[in-house]
């Protein structure tokens, strides 16, 4: 349907560099909390920042 109308689909979290804007510790606090409920990684892979294959 997007592509019909000529739009696409544009993923701003796989972009835009959250993790990299947050202090040395609130990055070790938030890949901490991705490992807890995402040990897997599989919800959304790379984004915000976060490693694609590992998550953090």
């Amino acid at each position: 349907m997007c592509l019909a109308n000529g739009a696409i689909h544009f993923q701003i979290g796989k972009d835009y560099p959250y993790l990299k804007s947050r202090t040395k510790e609130t990055r070790a606090l938030l890949c901490s909390i991705k490992k807890q409920f995402d040990p897997k990684n599989l919800i959304n892979p790379g984004s915000l920042g976060f490693d694609p294959v590992n998550g953090n």
